[in-house]
C-alpha cells in the first residue's frame, strides 16, 4: 500500500487521498519491448507497400528466429552496445533444424534485420542514439557452401530424361534452363507473356505464396528470347492443357487444384531425371537458373549473361558463376597467347645477390 503524509487541513488530506486511489485504479502504462515495435514496424512496411510480401516474411522468420527469442522482451531505450555486442557473438551457438550451424550470410542477414528495425526504432522511440550505430558485424562463421550447377553434357542428358514427363513439367524445365528464369516468375507466367510467332516471352510479374506482384526490380522485368525447341514445348504444353482442362485462367503452369504453384512440386520429377541420367548432384529450381547463368557467362560474357537471367547488378552475376579449373586455364591461355608464354624456371636456379663473377 502507498502511503503519503500531506501537511494541511482535512480536506487536504482527502482530496490527497482521492489522488492516490484514482492512481492506483489507473492501469500501468504499457510497456513497449522490442517485440511490440518490431510487430508496428512490419505492419508499417506492408501499410506504405514500401516492401513486397516475400521481404516482409523474410524478416519476419529471421526476427522470430534470431533477434526476439533473446531481446524481444526488451524496452529499446534499456538495450545497450555490449548487450548487442553479446547477441552477436551468441550468433555462433545456434543451430539449425539439421544441426548444422547457420552459414555466414544467414547469420550476417540476421544482423542486417536488427540493425534496421534499430534504425527505425531509434526514430519512432525518440532514442538519443542507435545502439546498434557504432557496432560491426564482425563473426567468423561457417562459409556458404557452393549450389551445385551442371554441366553441358549433363544438361542434355537432363532434358533427354525430361521428355518423360508431362508436358507441363517438361515445359517448366526446358524454360528453366534456357531461360534462367526464377521459380517466382515462372509460376507468375501467362499464355499473354507468350509470343511464338516472334520467338519471346515477356517476363513481368512474379509470385511468391500465391501473392502475384511486378518482378524484384524494374531492371529484371525483361523480354527472354526462345529458342525453337522452347517455342514446340510451350505450344506442346498449351496443347495438352487444353485436351487435358488443365486450365486456371491466363496462368501457364496452374497446379492442378487451380493454384500457383511452389519451387518443391520441381524436386522429385528434377530427381527423377537427373537419377536417370546418371546425375548425382542435387537438382533444385535454383540449381537451373544457376546453370544457366554458368553457362551463358562461359559462352558469351557477363553482359549478355545479366539480360538473359535478369540480374540487377553485375555483382549477383558474379555470385552465380563458377570458375572451374579448365576455364581459368583456358582464359589464362588467351590471355597470354596459349604456348607462347615462356618457360620460366626450366632453367638452373639463380642466386640471390649481387652478381660475384
Amino acid at each position: 500500500e502507498k502511503a503519503k503524509t500531506v501537511r494541511g487541513t482535512k480536506a487536504d488530506a482527502l482530496r490527497a487521498l482521492v489522488l492516490l486511489e484514482e492512481e492506483a485504479r489507473a492501469p500501468a502504462p504499457r510497456t513497449e519491448t522490442l517485440t511490440v515495435f518490431a510487430q508496428r514496424w512490419l505492419e508499417g512496411l506492408a501499410k506504405k507497400g514500401r516492401a513486397r510480401p516475400s521481404f516482409i516474411e523474410t524478416r519476419t522468420v529471421y526476427l522470430e528466429r534470431f533477434v526476439l527469442p533473446t531481446l524481444g522482451d526488451r524496452e529499446p531505450k534499456s538495450l545497450r552496445p555490449a548487450e548487442l555486442d553479446r547477441w552477436k557473438d551468441g550468433l555462433l551457438e545456434l543451430r539449425a533444424k539439421n544441426g548444422q550451424p547457420y552459414a555466414h550470410g544467414t547469420l550476417l542477414t540476421a544482423w542486417r534485420t536488427l540493425h534496421a528495425l534499430l534504425r527505425w526504432v531509434t526514430l519512432a522511440a525518440e532514442l538519443p542514439t542507435n545502439p546498434m550505430a557504432e557496432l560491426r558485424f564482425d563473426v567468423v562463421a561457417r562459409s556458404r557452401q557452393p549450389k551445385a550447377t551442371l554441366t553441358s553434357d549433363e544438361v542434355r542428358s537432363l532434358l533427354e530424361q525430361a521428355r518423360a514427363e508431362s508436358p507441363d513439367i517438361r515445359a517448366m524445365i526446358l524454360l528453366s534452363f534456357c531461360t534462367g528464369v526464377r521459380f517466382c516468375e515462372l509460376s507468375a507466367l501467362e499464355w499473354r507473356d507468350f509470343h511464338p510467332a516472334e520467338g519471346t516471352l515477356d517476363i513481368c510479374r512474379s509470385q511468391v505464396a500465391g501473392e502475384v506482384g511486378e518482378t524484384k526490380t524494374a531492371g529484371t522485368r525483361r523480354r527472354a528470347y526462345l529458342l525453337p525447341a522452347v517455342v514446340t514445348a510451350l505450344e506442346e504444353h498449351r496443347q495438352w492443357q487444353k485436351n487435358d482442362g488443365h486450365l486456371w485462367g491466363d496462368v501457364m503452369f496452374p497446379s492442378k487444384r487451380q493454384t500457383y504453384r511452389y519451387p518443391a512440386m520441381l524436386m522429385k520429377p528434377l530427381e527423377r531425371c537427373a537419377q536417370k541420367a546418371g546425375i548425382k548432384k542435387k537438382i533444385t529450381a535454383h540449381c537451373l537458373r544457376k546453370t544457366t547463368n554458368n553457362l551463358v557467362r562461359r559462352a558469351a560474357g557477363d553482359v549478355v549473361a545479366r539480360s538473359i537471367v535478369g540480374h540487377a547488378t553485375p555483382d549477383m552475376t558474379l555470385l552465380y558463376s563458377s570458375v572451374d579449373q579448365q576455364e581459368a586455364l583456358s582464359a589464362l591461355s588467351a590471355a597470354f597467347a596459349g604456348d607462347q608464354v615462356p618457360q620460366i624456371g626450366s632453367g638452373p636456379p639463380r642466386s640471390i645477390g649481387p652478381d660475384r663473377n
